[in-house]
């Protein structure tokens, strides 16, 4: 194997891999910076173990920290980014985190998915491929229903003031109270609708995938996909998947690496 393909191969086992348009030079000079990093946490050896498996990856890059700082009273993590950081651009921060407690951990695995995605600029996939990996059913389908924290509290404060108004104006007639709570009903029933439609979408890209690729590599291939390639490969016929991932493979380091990770 030439030294390209080493390294390809050993970044992306760091989850470390190409953004969108990277060139191969541009990666490998980030990708040996943050390779540089090692926020390794002992607490966390079991959830290493178990996000490694899945994802075929551990970034020990992304530093996890624990407080409250930045975090919504209804957010119990999230992934920070920053432009300008060269050295940690991406980090991880947690209310708290318990070895055995199941919901913990899927918080660390939801955002420990964000994090290694941050070069991806993905927006309609982002929040429904981290939420794919949920134990929970009603996670899994409508955890994307909002997708920024803007989102959820737009939707807190429609549905908020109408309770408001409820209490300043009583008695208020039924069809008046109804026509109150009509946008917040409205607005989460879309959002719950193109979670779901998105999450669709997913299934039926693993499915095609699965043409192509062993099925214990799949899930750890859609974390590495963008939204672009996420629909090309949900729309995309068995047979043409084959001869598109090796032609894009050609132009595309993302796809170069991701072929040598999860071979043919």
């Amino acid at each position: 194997m030439a030294p390209v393909e080493n390294n390809l191969l050993y970044f992306s086992k760091k989850g470390l891999f190409p953004g969108k348009g990277e060139t191969l030079k541009s990666f490998f000079s980030r990708a040996t910076v943050l390779n540089r990093n090692d926020f390794y946490v002992q607490e966390m050896r079991s959830f290493k173990e178990e996000f490694e498996k899945k994802l075929g990856a551990w970034p020990s890059w992304i530093p996890i920290k624990i407080g409250s700082q930045g975090l919504a009273f209804f957010e119990k993590g999230a992934t920070f980014i920053s432009d300008s950081d060269t050295q940690t651009p991406v980090e991880i921060v947690l209310k708290k985190f318990r070895e055995k407690n199941i919901f913990d951990k899927e918080v660390l695995f939801h955002e420990m998915v964000h994090a290694i995605r941050y070069r991806l600029n993905s927006k309609r996939f982002e929040e429904p491929i981290a939420y794919f990996f949920s134990r929970s059913r009603f996670r899994k389908w409508l955890g994307a229903t909002f997708r920024k924290t803007w989102h959820s509290w737009a939707f807190l404060t429609v549905s908020v003031l109408p309770s408001i108004v409820v209490l300043a104006c009583d008695p208020i007639s039924t069809l008046s109270m109804a026509l109150l709570f009509l946008p917040a009903f409205s607005v989460f029933t879309l959002a719950a609708l193109l979670s779901i439609r998105d999450t669709l979408i997913l299934k039926k890209c693993l499915k095609n995938l699965a043409s192509s690729f062993p099925k214990a590599s799949l899930e750890a291939i859609l974390v590495r996909l963008d939204d672009e390639q996420v629909s090309f490969i949900s729309k995309a016929p068995c047979s043409q998947l084959k001869e598109y991932l090796l032609a894009q493979a050609q132009n595309s380091a993302c796809f170069k690496q991701l072929l040598l990770h999860f071979s043919l």
